[in-house]
């Protein structure tokens, strides 16, 4: 039952939102009476965390199966971009999801400590893949978790910026405005890279 009520809470977010999440939404549709939804999440609160949860094990889920697709010979440039790409399409897909775990979209919850923590699994794949640039030479001697940091905050500013529609408004709204945002992207990630790559 607790994994129907998440399910059910995650469909509501992403069709209607954040703000269509409540217990006697689910209850309504899962066929339930509020009052039994509590005895699996004590409060919205309690919801809220687990859906944190599943979106940064979601993300970093993505990220992991980026990696894998990649060959076993790829450098570590090639490895922050996958991650990076990675990243930007969870955020895209479920932007709602998203928002609730990075942005704090929901005046009532603020993560807790043990949410906090689990959203570090997707960091630690950007720091290994950094530490592998670093101690293979391919990037210049910094500790990983600056170049970790320096990834995570790029593309994380550039897809809220996509996802708040700011990009889209700067370019105008052709109808190749995707591949245009796809190429920023692209040439954002570069520029990055080329920060700390190894002369």
């Amino acid at each position: 039952m607790r994994d129907t009520i998440l399910e059910t809470a995650r469909l509501l977010v992403l069709n209607g939102g954040i703000h269509a999440l409540s217990m006697r939404a689910i209850a309504r549709e899962i066929g339930y009476s509020p009052a039994a939804l509590y005895e699996y999440f004590p409060a919205k609160e309690d919801l809220c965390c687990a859906l944190y949860f599943e979106g940064a094990g979601g993300l970093a889920s993505r990220m992991r199966a980026a990696l894998e697709s990649l060959a076993p010979d790829d450098g570590a440039e090639t490895r922050l971009l996958a991650l990076g790409n990675a990243y930007r399409v969870y955020a895209l897909e479920q932007p709602d999801l998203y928002l609730l775990a990075f942005g704090n979209s929901s005046a009532d919850f603020s993560p807790d400590n043990e949410a906090m923590d689990k959203g570090n699994e997707a960091f630690d794949l950007l720091v290994a893949a950094a530490r592998s640039g670093v101690d293979g030479g391919t990037f210049i001697n910094l500790p990983a978790e600056a170049i970790a940091l320096s990834c995570w905050a790029s593309v994380h500013g550039f897809v809220m910026l996509e996802i708040s529609g700011l990009i889209a408004h700067k370019l105008g709204s052709p109808s190749d405005s995707d591949t245009r945002v796809d190429d920023l992207f692209a040439a954002s990630m570069w520029v990055l890279g080329a920060g700390f790559m190894r002369r």
